[in-house]
């Protein structure tokens, strides 16, 4: 069973530009959006389940230079 998160970034302003291609290199970061209002990009994350997920995160995602925060929400539904 795969497991997905939406994962909201807040990044320091001078990494914008680079954020997207260090995301694109993590095995796992499906989809990558860069957003308006409270947070810089949301960022879609599969795994196989939730700890690989937390994994991802805090060795790679929260280690790329210029991120100051996440916050993860799992994805318990699709309604489409």
């Amino acid at each position: 069973m795969t497991v997905e998160a939406l994962v909201f970034m807040t990044v320091e302003p001078n990494a914008v530009t680079e954020i997207p291609q260090k995301l694109k290199q993590i095995k796992g970061v499906k989809e990558i959006y860069e957003v308006t209002g409270n947070y810089d990009f949301v960022i879609k994350v599969e795994g196989e389940n939730y700890t690989e997920i937390a994994k991802i995160l805090r060795e790679q995602v929260l280690k790329i230079p210029g991120v100051i925060r996440t916050t993860t929400s799992f994805i318990v539904a699709k309604h489409l």
